[in-house]
């Protein structure tokens, strides 16, 4: 393992040690890796795909010269193509993906699987045995993660994302909005305790550019439409699902607004009057303050001069102290014991 190979993830790590289990494979597509410094030291002649529910991994995928797709679900496999999939935190979110692959790949293709233990990836056996009556392997157990195989040994009925919709029903003091989620969006099929305490408390212009940081499932952005239909509402997020399960929220309730990826600032043009944001502080299992810390350092300068930033936050984070390096104005507009509704300016 290289110098470099210390600073991966445990599962990089293990990835490497056992690259050469992948080199029979004329085509491996590597599913959902969550850094790319691993396979950056691919030699062999297997050509490899990856496909990616994680903007920020697809854009830094294609930066280096790697064939990336982004999108929710995979419609077909490249020709002769193994799979690897890396072990996602939701438990209904890995059983989705394997329902997902199997059903795209032939009798006699291997299916790798790796993960962290405090991920859930010991899982894996029970869930294949229950969902698909099929058996796995074990590769290796090393950095508290485990790599396993899979040969598949039949065909698998197709897939339909459509099954794997969760629908439910946020109702405020001034409108009902039917909400669709797929597995591995936050707060699926219920309404979080932090967007919760922000909606019946965010400020709305009269006109202007209104962006949802973060969107999830699109609560916010589609609340803000239905009471100001006026507003040029825009919906931002990482996740592929989330992306998907946004469209399809503001698709069931009739609201019409602009959804696209970016990883933060990274693809938004312009400047708003006011940005809306639950902002996620975790990957995975593990605490990530990327999100919340681009979204505060750049935000005084993509918000118009007399535009505002409302967010919300856990109370224990230090969200204030960001802002008040970024702003001059900063207030508390609504708490609880444990979450706080922010307002930023100027």
């Amino acid at each position: 393992m290289n110098s470099a190979a210390s600073t991966w993830l445990p599962v990089s790590q293990v990835i490497s040690r056992n690259l050469s289990v992948f080199e029979a494979s004329s085509s491996l597509l590597v599913v959902n890796a969550p850094e790319i410094g691993v396979w950056q030291q691919w030699s062999a002649d297997t050509v490899l795909h990856f496909f990616s529910q994680d903007f920020r991994v697809h854009s830094e995928l294609q930066q280096a010269g790697f064939q990336s797709h982004f999108a929710a679900v995979v419609n077909e496999l490249p020709d002769n193509a193994d799979v690897l999939l890396y072990w996602p935190k939701s438990k209904e979110l890995a059983r989705m993906l394997l329902s997902m692959l199997l059903s795209l790949m032939d009798a006699g293709r291997q299916l790798w699987i790796v993960g962290e233990h405090q991920e859930g990836v010991k899982s894996a056996a029970k869930i294949l045995l229950e969902d698909h009556e099929i058996e796995l392997s074990k590769l290796d157990n090393a950095r508290r993660c485990t790599l396993y195989r899979v040969t598949v040994d039949r065909a698998f009925p197709v897939f339909d994302i459509e099954t794997w919709l969760h629908y439910s029903s946020v109702v405020l003091d001034d409108t009902e909005l039917q909400v669709v989620s797929l597995p591995g969006v936050f707060s699926l099929g219920e309404l979080d305790e932090g967007t919760a305490l922000l909606l019946p408390n965010m400020k709305l212009p009269e006109l202007g550019r209104v962006l949802d940081f973060g969107c999830g499932a699109g609560i916010i952005g589609a609340v803000a439409k239905r009471r100001n239909p006026q507003l040029d509402i825009e919906l931002i997020d990482v996740s592929a699902l989330a992306l998907e399960s946004a469209r399809r929220t503001l698709a069931q309730n009739g609201i019409e607004a602009l959804v696209y990826p970016s990883n933060a600032w990274s693809d938004i043009e312009g400047r708003f009057k006011v940005v809306l944001s639950n902002p996620p502080f975790h990957t995975g299992i593990k605490t990530d303050y990327r999100a919340v810390t681009e979204l505060i350092a750049q935000a005084r300068k993509k918000i118009v001069y007399d535009g505002w930033l409302e967010v919300v936050a856990n109370a224990h984070l230090p969200y204030e102290g960001w802002l008040q390096e970024q702003f001059k104005r900063v207030a508390v507009v609504a708490e609880t014991t444990k979450f706080k509704v922010y307002s930023a300016r100027g």
